[in-house]
């Protein structure tokens, strides 16, 4: 694998590990605050629908991450 590709793919599989993990918590938090509808200070961006949007973004790009990573391994093994 050339260090521009292992460079890539590094950066995809970093993007991937922590777009999961703080969708993750994210998402724990929301919940948490959905099932006990603690009011949250008005500077926390990530309450009610436009969090949850923004968290299922995370998601997104992190499973986005993981697909282009695993088509660039599969294209270095040919």
């Amino acid at each position: 694998m050339k260090g521009s590709r292992r460079a890539l793919y590094s950066a995809l599989f970093w993007v991937t590990e922590w777009g999961t993990m703080l969708g993750d918590v994210l998402f724990a938090v929301w919940l948490i605050q959905l099932i006990t509808q603690f009011e949250v200070h008005a500077s926390y961006p990530f309450t009610g629908l436009n969090g949850c949007f923004f968290i299922f973004a995370l998601y997104g790009l992190a499973l986005i991450c993981e697909v282009l990573r695993n088509k660039l391994s599969i294209q270095n093994d040919d």
